[in-house]
């Protein structure tokens, strides 16, 4: 093999284990954004809807993004006329964080209205601090999974 062939196929690696990481992060951002959208891991009741309209995720490399999730609008019992628009707050919010991820494959996700801090702390209520404590886990069973298959091809 010349130089050249050997460049061609570590790129290629590369790439497939590059697209393998971006589907497992794909995963773990709609899994974590489903069980805070459906109430499962987050514990405030909607008003406007805007606070739950503004979650999703982003997924960048190097700064770029290349995927960023649905921001659907919710709205609740005491939607504001004309309605707040969390969906988009929710996803200007994640494409501003991306500039914070200059290098490397980045996962965001986001609760984008100013106020989910305050619903945090000042309420007690869980808003994205258990989606931070699984994430870590989900990024690791799927890695895991994803080895044990390479493992088997190989094998």
């Amino acid at each position: 093999m010349d130089m050249r062939e050997i460049r061609d196929y570590l790129a290629r690696e590369f790439e497939k284990h590059q697209a393998r990481v971006i589907a497992i992060l794909h995963n773990v951002g709609q899994t974590l954004v489903n069980r805070i959208r459906t109430s499962d891991i987050s514990e405030w009741n909607d008003q406007t809807g805007a606070l739950r309209s503004s979650v999703g995720y982003i997924i960048a490399i190097d700064g770029v993004p290349i995927e960023i999730s649905e921001f659907p609008t919710v709205i609740g019992p005491k939607s504001a006329e004309p309605h707040d628009n969390g969906s988009e707050v929710g996803k200007d919010f994640a494409e501003h964080l991306v500039s914070l991820y200059p290098k490397g494959i980045a996962l965001i996700v986001v609760a984008g209205m100013e106020y989910a801090t305050y619903v945090e702390r000042m309420e007690n209520k869980t808003v994205l601090a258990q989606a931070e404590l699984e994430a870590p886990a989900l990024v690791t069973q799927l890695l895991d999974k994803l080895n044990a298959e390479l493992k088997n091809r190989k094998g």
